[in-house]
């Protein structure tokens, strides 16, 4: 019981020797009496078997004078910095690197820069300088067809029914309808900055249909006496100046220029020896138009047409005597005369600039 009792109490502190005079760490105590430096906390007890290989340490033994703080230590024997001790190890951990990224506030990224109030960068301009083509083509009307009857020259004859009777005035009423038709056009020509020059060539025709209200009192009158079908049809060019806007989703376009126009007149009057009627008209024209994605084009064109006047007289000669006077009264039927203007509708595609 006695050798318990001193086994387990503590060992006496040993008493703070002063240095020796010329210790060196390979000499032994200069005492061996002297008391052991105090345990380090794992080892052995007194009177137990000390390990057969004692824990490997870099501190210098208490007796060769060097002073050690138990704050200022570690068991390799390094010296540790207190504020690197402080901050937290977040190499291998994400989540509290994450943490300590969000609380640090030298961490904490800037936030984005306003850009509501800075002015959008202009995207460069298209050039408007160069090649371009169009081809469209349109519906055209004219509201006076030039043919004499449309203006209410109608024919007026006196005919004779013979077997003793008395004379018959034949006036009857006349009418024509305004000119209708379609137009095909094909435009090449070079834009220099907003104006440009091109040229262009043009195939037109159209149809009018004029009668007379009411058969004349003469057997065996042909149809084409009272009823004309003129139609035409030209074929020309000439050139315009082009004004488009800038390149883009969407273009202002316009032009105006001059050419001609070669025409051929054709009548159910005139056909009867296959003949018909040709002319050359001078022309002025224009259009205005709107130019979609640099692909559509539509809009409005017209020209004036400046044709000499022209004229047929149908062949009665198979009334004999009797249609004389008939003959008389549609001899030279003007069916085209002085300035002629149409307006048409077009659309098609454009191409460059």
């Amino acid at each position: 019981m006695q050798e318990a009792a001193e086994a387990e109490a503590p060992d006496p502190p040993a008493p703070e020797s002063p240095p020796a005079e010329s210790p060196t760490p390979e000499s032994p105590p200069a005492d061996a009496t002297e008391p052991a430096p105090p345990a380090a906390p794992d080892a052995p007890a007194e009177g137990e078997a000390a390990p057969s290989t004692p824990p490997e340490t870099t501190d210098p033994p208490p007796d060769a004078g060097v002073a050690t703080f138990p704050d200022a230590s570690s068991s390799s024997g390094d010296a540790v910095d207190p504020a690197a001790e402080s901050e937290p190890r977040t190499w291998n951990d994400p989540t509290a690197a994450i943490a300590a990224a969000e609380a640090s506030p030298s961490t904490t990224p800037p936030p984005p820069p306003d850009l509501s109030d800075e002015p959008l960068e202009a995207m460069p301009a298209k050039d408007p300088q160069g090649f371009g083509m169009a081809m469209v083509g349109a519906i055209t009307f004219s509201p006076e067809s030039g043919h004499a009857w449309a203006a209410g020259n109608c024919p007026v004859a006196s005919i004779d029914p013979g077997m003793g009777q008395p004379p018959i005035i034949y006036a009857p009423g006349c009418t024509a309808s305004p000119a209708g038709g379609i137009s095909a056009e094909g435009r090449f020509g070079y834009m220099i900055n907003f104006i440009g020059f091109e040229l262009y060539g043009q195939i037109a025709s159209d149809y009018v249909n004029a009668r007379l209200d009411g058969l004349p009192p003469l057997p065996g009158v042909p149809d084409y006496a009272t009823q004309m079908h003129v139609g035409r049809i030209g074929i020309g060019g000439g050139g315009h100046v082009r004004f488009k806007t800038a390149p883009g989703s969407f273009r202002l376009s316009a032009g105006a220029g001059g050419g001609f126009l070669v025409r051929a007149l054709f009548t159910n009057v005139s056909s009867l020896d296959g003949s018909s009627e040709n002319y050359v008209a001078p022309v002025l024209r224009a259009d205005v138009g709107i130019v979609l994605v640099n692909v559509v084009t539509i809009g409005v064109m017209g020209w004036l047409e400046f044709a000499n006047t022209v004229t047929i007289t149908p062949d009665l000669s198979a009334l004999g005597d009797a249609g004389d006077p008939l003959q008389g009264a549609l001899t030279e039927t003007v069916v085209m005369r002085g300035t002629q203007g149409f307006v048409g509708l077009f659309g098609g595609f454009a191409f460059g600039k």
